[in-house]
């Protein structure tokens, strides 16, 4: 390589310099590349993966129709008569969901529908709301909708809201 005798820059044997590229394409491509990255690492601890944790309601709604039939506070759904289940390895307690539909005068219904905040929803029919169907409270709120017979995948967490039909 020879040197230009303008600039003192390396060129090759067709004059041209070594290619530029410019700090705020790469500027740009790292950050992209960071953004895209942030959320895997976001919660991790250590090697494994870290589960997502969602943030439990601090009471209950109960509604049929558009009427709110009742509000539970987190200290209403404790004084409830509470059942323990144990399911997935632990040991969870809670009202049941026809302790608390019979707190808000809801003696029958075809089913029930509970929604969390982020207006993810589980519906239940009448014959799956089971004596160890619970809602299992934390020092926060309203941590899941358990049960031994519910499917993991048919479970909620941080229900804010149930709605009877």
């Amino acid at each position: 390589m020879a040197v230009h005798s303008v600039t003192g820059l390396a060129v090759n044997k067709h004059g041209q310099g070594p290619k530029r590229t410019r700090p705020a394409a790469w500027l740009g491509a790292i950050l992209a590349l960071a953004v895209l990255l942030l959320p895997a690492g976001c919660g991790q601890t250590g090697g494994g993966a870290a589960k997502k944790e969602v943030p439990s309601s601090q009471g209950l709604k109960i509604m049929r129709g558009d009427q709110v039939v009742r509000e539970f506070t987190l200290e209403e759904l404790k004084k409830l008569p509470q059942a323990t289940v144990e399911a997935d390895g632990a040991t969870l307690s809670g009202p049941t969901v026809k302790t608390v539909l019979g707190e808000a005068g809801i003696t029958s219904c075809n089913e029930v529908l509970l929604v969390a905040p982020d207006g993810y929803t589980v519906t239940l029919t009448n014959d799956q709301l089971t004596d160890d169907l619970i809602l299992a409270l934390n020092e926060q709120g309203v941590k899941e909708l358990v049960s031994p017979a519910l499917p993991k995948q048919t479970r909620i967490r941080g229900p804010d809201t149930v709605k009877v039909q």
